[in-house]
């Protein structure tokens, strides 16, 4: 357990999406099937994903980001869409520590939706070019006095249905995807823990009992990332409404002083039920949204 009680009272955490799904209701930023958020806490600058291509650098330039700067990068998982544009940010970054999973390089990911078999992979030759840039996560681990990155987020709770199209090949063999990849981060803040988390694919509710046992309280004043929680179309089915509703007063029971900032894999009907629920602390996000917390 990290003891994480008494959180730094002047650091303010500033967050902006660089790119989503969801396109800016003003500004013309690109949007995408991808995620990348910056954010700044302490004076260091964060990198949470790096979308599905290059344009996350361009919609930065737009905010007026400059990704030279950035000091740290962390790759929640696998996925193209959160990877896509690591060729890009290393020929702009030439310092950043790169953080990911131990269990990433090497593995083959798959989409099998809808019969067709996708590679959605990290592109491995980047891992193997700059051997000197990537450090490797195999246990949760405090990064400095106000962030912390946790990869133990399998738990008691169900995982998305989403992921049954989602797989890995080792050696030949294809077996389902077991997420042993993902990676979130918990930020300190004054109001308390901040979880940021690309897609959530061990599921929302583990990823947050595990922020909380690592932390020792469930003190968490914002959930800001993707739930996997996709609407159901063409022949799929994931969640049920009931399903949904039960996780979103679950959220509201067990973590009442939350806000729930959330877009890229969550569904219309997901965020419809999530905000009846929890009325007015549940926001999405956009490519370009930026908040102060």
């Amino acid at each position: 357990m990290y003891n994480s009680a008494n959180p730094t009272n002047n650091k303010e955490l500033k967050i902006k999406v660089l790119i989503d799904n969801a396109p800016h209701p003003e500004k013309p930023l690109q949007t995408e099937h991808g995620l990348s958020i910056w954010f700044e806490i302490d004076t260091q600058k964060w990198l949470l994903d790096l979308g599905d291509s290059s344009a996350f650098a361009e919609n930065a330039s737009h905010l007026g980001i400059n990704l030279s700067e950035v000091d740290y990068v962390l790759l929640s998982h696998g996925h193209k869409d959160h990877t896509g544009g690591l060729a890009q940010f290393l020929t702009i970054n030439h310092h950043a520590t790169i953080f990911l999973s131990e269990n990433m390089p090497g593995q083959i990911y798959l989409s099998l939706r809808d019969g067709l078999k996708r590679d959605i992979s990290i592109d491995h030759k980047l891992l193997k070019k700059h051997p000197h840039r990537f450090r490797y996560i195999g246990d949760n681990t405090i990064v400095n006095s106000h962030v912390a990155i946790v990869c133990k987020l399998q738990g008691d709770f169900p995982a998305p249905l989403a992921n049954q199209s989602l797989f890995i090949e080792r050696d030949g063999t294809i077996m389902p995807d077991d997420f042993t990849h993902e990676l979130a981060i918990s930020i300190k803040t004054a109001q308390g823990m901040t979880v940021l988390s690309g897609c959530a694919h061990n599921g929302i509710l583990n990823t947050l009992h595990a922020v909380s046992a690592f932390h020792g309280h469930n003190h968490i004043n914002c959930y800001f990332g993707g739930t996997h929680l996709p609407d159901s179309r063409g022949g799929r089915n994931y969640e049920t409404g009931e399903d949904i509703d039960s996780i979103a007063w679950h959220l509201k029971t067990n973590f009442p002083e939350m806000q729930l900032i959330t877009s890229h894999c969550t569904g219309n009907k997901a965020k419809e039920i999530f905000n009846d629920t929890l009325k007015n602390k549940l926001t999405t996000f956009y490519s370009g949204f930026s908040i102060e917390l």
